[in-house]
């Protein structure tokens, strides 16, 4: 079996060294970043269990690395389904947010060397955080919500089912009459579904009669309305992919003396819909791309992987559910 004394032989520094480092207080003592690199890469090398000290702590922590920027309207679906997973499991679990720059998860030292975290939650990383996963396997188990990458446990939609289900209905209620509205800030869950939408359309033999792109807050969806209301393009099917967008189209419409389900209908995909506040959503067709669900299952999976060994990465998919409107 591999000892901390094997460690410093090999990274030619003390059994202290080696020790502070393992259990997460290499910057405490002042370790440099390239020696707490070295013990841990040699620690791998030799198939030293890193993780092991943790799964023995009655009380896991989970470190949550939540991208700033463009997804404050999922933050309160997270913490809901955070709140319901940690409510009811029966291990005591401490929970920690760690809020990153999109494309610059490789900073987050903690991912990388041993910390306090016993496993962690990465929650809809860029493409350029999927390079650095597939590249650099984190030291504790990582979860990885909304998107998957070869190596590691992961909790999405199904994103082709909810693509067809929200074009396919579109197609049924337009009789060929559909105006898309896409993101103009293509995040790569918004850019799947934006092609997505427009390969399914095409392959239902539809051709949207117009599109329109804008940003991704209520106000610029209102703006929009606004502006078709003007142009006397407010009718016909709009299958708007963001659903802040979609309830500013709506209010905008509704201010302009429409009556949502005769004169216009949205249909848009929502990571925010959740039932305690379904009458901001019911003048829309809603696919739940169930966020909350979502959420639960990545906590109790990352509980699951920080307190149990040999667990093997799972990828577990929900299915979205069509809502439609009131």
């Amino acid at each position: 079996m591999v000892t901390l004394k094997d460690i410093a032989a090999a990274c030619g520094t003390s059994i202290a060294t080696v020790s502070y480092v393992l259990s997460g207080r290499g910057e405490e003592r002042r370790i440099s970043a390239a020696m707490q690199e070295r013990v841990v890469k040699v620690a791998r090398e030799l198939n030293y269990d890193l993780t092991a000290k943790a799964r023995k702590n009655r009380r896991p922590s989970i470190a949550v690395y939540w991208p700033q920027r463009q997804f404050d309207s999922v933050l309160p679906s997270f913490i809901a389904g955070m709140n319901t997973a940690l409510g009811v499991t029966p291990i005591q679990t401490d929970v920690t947010i760690r809020p990153y720059d999109p494309g610059r998860l490789s900073e987050q030292t903690s991912l990388w060397l041993p910390g306090r975290s016993s496993a962690s939650v990465i929650v809809s990383a860029s493409n350029e955080d999927l390079e650095t996963l597939k590249q650099h396997q984190t030291t504790y188990p990582a979860v990885l919500l909304n998107r998957t990458v070869a190596g590691y446990p992961s909790v999405t939609i199904d994103e082709v089912e909810a693509v067809q289900m929200a074009a396919e209905y579109a197609a049924v209620q337009a009789g060929g009459r559909i105006t898309l509205v896409l993101p103009d800030k293509w995040l790569l869950g918004a850019q799947y579904r934006s092609l997505s939408v427009q390969e399914t359309l095409r392959r239902c033999g539809i051709q949207p009669q117009a599109c329109y792109s804008c940003g991704l807050a209520i106000d610029d969806g209102y703006s929009l309305g606004q502006k078709l209301l003007l142009e006397g393009a407010a009718s016909g099917v709009f299958l708007c992919l963001q659903d802040t967008v979609a309830l500013g189209l709506s209010l905008a419409f509704r201010d302009g003396g429409l009556v949502m389900g005769r004169d216009a209908e949205i249909i848009t995909m929502s990571n925010s819909y959740q039932s305690a506040n379904t009458r901001l959503y019911e003048s829309l067709t809603v696919v739940d791309l169930r966020q909350v669900e979502v959420s639960i299952c990545g906590i109790n999976l990352a509980i699951e992987m920080a307190t149990h060994a040999g667990i093997e990465p799972k990828q577990t998919v929900l299915h979205p559910v069509l809502v439609p409107h009131r």
